[in-house]
């Protein structure tokens, strides 16, 4: 159905410890599914110009650099939380989440753009990208502000 290796695992380790909570062992599935890596569609120089323009004729800076971050810095939106002020000012962001962690670093142009916007917006410190109520933005912030609208994308 579409599910990666990773996802199906994860779902058979939940019913068979319900499984084993019910003391049903008989019925758990013993399957050792190879993992493999899920395949992402890469964007296009073409669809990332794309979204840059719609974000300028928008009017909206925040669109724009939260798509010029993803794709020049190549920082994931689970990691958006880690941009802040002080990575913007030291030019490096470290990432830490369970055994993985990454260091990013801001490329001169994208740094520069990031210190504007921080300074118009007055963010001295915490997130560069985050809600009224001062909390990062979340993934379905993220994608509400990238998804593609209508005509302009077609």
């Amino acid at each position: 159905q579409g599910y990666s290796s990773r996802t199906v695992c994860a779902r058979l380790s939940v019913v068979n410890s319900l499984l084993d909570f019910l003391g049903r062992r008989d019925f758990q599935c013993m399957v050792k599914l190879e993992r493999t890596e899920a395949k992402t569609a890469d964007l296009t120089r073409a669809e990332y110009l794309q979204l840059l323009q719609e974000a300028k004729r928008q009017e909206n800076v925040t669109l724009y650099l939260l798509v010029k971050t993803f794709a020049v810095a190549g920082l994931s939106v689970q990691y958006l939380d880690n941009l802040t002020r002080e990575a913007v000012n030291s030019g490096v962001i470290q990432t830490e989440r369970k055994r993985y962690s990454q260091t990013v670093e801001l490329p001169t142009g994208l740094r520069s753009e990031l210190l504007d916007y921080t300074m118009r917006e007055g963010i001295r410190s915490g997130p560069v990208f985050h809600t009224r109520s001062g909390k990062s933005f979340n993934r379905s912030v993220v994608t509400n502000m990238i998804e593609l609208k209508g005509q302009a994308y077609d």
